[in-house]
């Protein structure tokens, strides 16, 4: 009788440390979106110049002024899923709601999208969730330049650096890395992989 008790109590804890592990699994997923990065490009292709945002918060809204060719979720994780939208306050119908890491190009809704927000979803079908729309729309992290041999990103961290993006865009490639270190921005290489495209 005795060790009967005992081996149910050796189950039971076994179990409750098993759902703990589970339980703490889930949020370190989830938490660990918070250095997700989402970059609007000028381009269609996730190259070239554009703005970066850098861990902000799930369900906040980031807006840009003009419309944008392509959007570039980086860090979202299994759990992490975007929202891309033709206004800006990610309100109506959305024109993309995917999962993890990819390139959203704009080519098949004629270069239209700029705003998107992120946000946690491990459920199958995904429950989308509603978007947080500050008055004042967060400003953007930085600048980032991505070259066409895609072998890395150049990125000026800093949010008073994103005020000097309409600078940035109006150079050439030639001179878009030199004007970059001179402002201080850091090679970031590639990672092995492709980016997916959507």
């Amino acid at each position: 009788m005795h060790s009967e008790k005992m081996d149910r109590w050796s189950a039971m804890r076994v179990c409750a440390l098993g759902m703990q592990m589970a339980l703490l699994s889930l949020s370190t997923m989830v938490a660990g979106q918070s250095d997700v990065q989402i970059i609007f490009y000028e381009r269609n292709d996730c190259s070239g110049s554009g703005n970066i945002y850098i861990g902000f918060d799930q369900e906040i809204c980031l807006r840009e002024g003009v419309y944008r060719g392509s959007i570039q979720v980086i860090g979202a994780g299994n759990c992490g899923r975007t929202r891309v939208f033709k206004n800006r306050n990610c309100t109506g119908t959305p024109t993309a709601d995917f999962a993890g890491d990819m390139c959203y190009t704009m080519d098949n809704l004629a270069g239209t999208a700029n705003s998107a927000y992120w946000y946690g979803s491990c459920s199958t079908p995904p429950k989308p969730v509603k978007p947080v729309c500050k008055r004042k729309p967060p400003v953007p992290s930085g600048v980032v330049f991505i070259p066409k041999t895609y072998n890395g990103s150049w990125i000026l961290n800093g949010w008073e650096n994103a005020r000097l993006y309409s600078k940035l865009k109006n150079l050439s490639n030639a001179e878009k890395v030199d004007w970059l270190r001179s402002h201080g921005a850091t090679f970031k290489p590639k990672t092995a992989g492709k980016t997916r495209m959507l």
